[in-house]
């Protein structure tokens, strides 16, 4: 390699996509936005359950599977 080439092009197209070849892979990466919508439902539910129905225990369960969907699409993005 001379002073004025970067590195072989395999090496390159690796940096591009942020894989630097043999390097740990990321434990997350970022979620899809279509996974919002469905969260957002859940949410918007886990308030209403809380609120209105008076129920504190469903309403922290719903927050829980929103969070645990949000980071299971993050981990099949990684």
């Amino acid at each position: 390699m001379n002073a004025t080439s970067r590195g072989s092009a395999g090496q390159q197209r690796g940096a591009q996509r942020g894989d630097w070849g043999g390097g740990r892979r990321r434990a997350l990466g970022w979620p899809d936005p279509f996974v919002y919508a469905p969260v957002a439902a859940i949410l918007l539910t886990a308030v209403i359950t809380a609120t209105i129905a008076q129920s504190l225990p469903v309403g922290l369960a719903l927050v829980a599977v929103a969070v645990v969907l949000a980071l299971f699409d993050a981990w099949l993005n990684r």
